[in-house]
């Protein structure tokens, strides 16, 4: 089957539990609680989304390879839009969420930073890193450099 082996977007990933629909949504509401536990509702609410975000944006790029249910038990029909197909397409979605999530981040940071009356170069620094890690493990998918 063209497309199911080797290069960017192209690798079959079997995570048929982790990233079935059902078992996404559990996942992020763990990590929302266990988060929301310890930090507050607030930034349990947001962590959980932002987890859930992940399969969204694999819903996007994946072919249809994403299950339902865990296991895809019962056999339903997989998910997946297949923008991996369109390789450029793909790399320009990923470099854009990437520089818009850095981007979101630096300005929570910045604002949390300026209401406490602390420095904002804590809040850069971190934006950056983000930015510049979601890069590299861009290019790394992209190039293969890393098989």
């Amino acid at each position: 089957m063209p497309g199911t082996h080797g290069g960017y977007g192209a690798g079959i990933i079997h995570a048929d539990y982790t990233h079935s629909l059902v078992g996404a949504l559990f996942l992020s509401a763990v990590l929302g609680i266990a988060f929301g536990t310890r930090w507050g509702q607030r930034t349990g609410v947001v962590l959980g989304f932002v987890s859930f975000s992940h399969w969204l944006l694999d819903l996007i790029v994946h072919r249809h390879d994403i299950p339902v249910l865990p296991g895809n038990v019962g056999q339903l029909p997989k998910l997946g839009f297949g923008l991996w197909q369109l390789p450029w397409a793909a790399v320009s979605a990923e470099f854009a969420l990437v520089s818009a999530g850095a981007w979101f981040y630096w300005r929570a940071a910045r604002s949390v930073s300026l209401a406490a009356g602390m420095p904002q170069r804590r809040a850069a620094v971190v934006s950056l890193m983000i930015w510049v890690g979601g890069l590299l493990v861009l290019a790394f998918d992209v190039t293969g450099i890393l098989g």
